[in-house]
């Protein structure tokens, strides 16, 4: 017997299919609980079943193609039922770069429009895989920028402690489908858009990738490496042909050259054949990822969003949250800034520790307001009428409830 509803992604085979985030939070909405209790309890269920160790919500980019990405997806298929390969980039995982750098954001992005679409047809709201890649910022079917934060409160979008519809936001409640401006509208696509958007389309059918398909790719072809860099920046560093590139790489140099990117990862030297390069016209000299800093200027600028950060107040950000909603390698934030790491982090614990006493004594408060009702309630119900009227999380009304009950 499965341990989880058979649900059943959006959008399989298409451009719009739902990415394995969006499955998971619908998922964990229809038994009534939170994505991050959800996997904690397929992580229990999973080691029970295989002795297989399955990582928490917060080591893995769920869309992408690591292999803890690989581990979760066997796990959500074997508990579903359900083929879900198709809702993350696991096909690339012997093309790309093992770091999995250039492929997944670290934060949600979607567009008002598609939400407003999904309400009005009476559909369930779910994020797009394809808004989930790096470079992408805008949907092709309404021309709108993609959003990032909550047009009401102006916070990034995270779900792992949350159980609200997707096109609502986890912080305040308010809709995340509002109405576009005219600023929001783009009618020419990004460089790279249309090479991206046929990836996704194809996932399904793309089943095994050649060995080393830019590298060989780029050996067949009739350019200089001087002649490469002048044309596509510094997206490859130090090396011109690496052996698994990162994922913008590839989109950029199928975008320039005008190659299908498909064929570039399952025969590159096809695909040199027919290699077009559009010198100067598909995209302005030097050009970088969106993401990308030059490595002294990006340092510096995480150094002053570290400073900006401590001196807001609170709420205080964990230094993995600041690093990640930014972009960041959170080990390389701190061994780079040690002190200003560290001070962000004692502030933050602080502020927890500070915020848990505050839900303590409001419980408290609840508590005894609720028992001289003399209501007979279940457990369940109870404990949630304690978190909506303390304001209180839930786990912690749950460890409260618990030691009084046991008292």
């Amino acid at each position: 017997m499965r341990p989880y509803f058979p649900l059943t992604p959006i959008g399989m085979g298409t451009l719009q299919v739902e990415c394995l985030s969006s499955f998971l939070h619908r998922l964990a909405v229809a038994h009534g609980v939170t994505r991050y209790q959800l996997v904690s309890h397929l992580q229990r269920w999973w080691v029970a079943e295989t002795g297989e160790h399955l990582p928490r919500c917060q080591e893995l980019r769920w869309d992408g193609y690591s292999p803890n990405v690989a581990t979760a997806l066997r796990a959500l298929q074997h508990a579903t039922g359900q083929s879900l390969s198709n809702t993350t980039l696991i096909a690339l995982r012997d093309a790309c770069a093992g770091n999995c750098i250039g492929s997944i954001k670290h934060e949600r992005s979607w567009c008002p429009g598609c939400f407003a679409e999904d309400i009005a047809a009476g559909a369930p709201t779910y994020d797009r895989l394809l808004w989930r890649i790096q470079g992408v910022e805008r949907c092709s079917v309404h021309r709108l920028r993609l959003a990032r934060t909550c047009a009401h409160c102006g916070s990034s979008q995270f779900r792992d402690k949350t159980w609200v519809d997707l096109h609502m936001c986890a912080v305040c409640g308010d809709l995340l489908n509002i109405e576009p401006s005219k600023r929001d509208y783009v009618a020419k696509p990004f460089f790279g858009e249309v090479q991206t958007e046929w990836l996704v389309a194809h996932l399904s059918s793309l089943h095994e990738t050649a060995e080393n398909p830019l590298s060989r790719f780029l050996s067949s072809v009739d350019v200089t490496d001087r002649q490469l860099t002048k044309e596509l920046g510094d997206i490859f560093h130090a090396r011109c042909h690496p052996a698994r590139p990162q994922l913008t790489s590839l989109i950029a140099v199928a975008t320039c050259f005008n190659v299908d990117l498909m064929q570039l990862l399952t025969e590159p030297e096809a695909a040199a054949k027919q290699a077009v390069l559009k010198l100067g016209s598909a995209s302005p000299r030097r050009v970088r990822r969106p993401s990308s800093h030059l490595r002294k200027s990006r340092t510096l600028w995480l150094k002053d969003q570290l400073i900006a950060a401590i001196a807001a107040g609170p709420p205080y950000a964990s230094t993995a949250e600041l690093c990640r909603t930014r972009d960041y390698n959170v080990d390389s934030a701190r061994n780079t800034f040690p002190d200003l790491t560290a001070e962000l982090s004692r502030r933050h614990h602080a502020w927890k520790e500070g915020e848990s006493k505050r839900h303590l004594k409001n419980i408290k408060s609840t508590l005894k307001r609720l028992q001289a009702r003399g209501k007979q309630l279940t457990v369940k119900t109870f404990t949630r009428l304690v978190a909506h009227e303390s304001g209180a999380p839930l786990h912690l009304v749950r460890k409260v409830v618990g030691s009084t009950n046991r008292a």
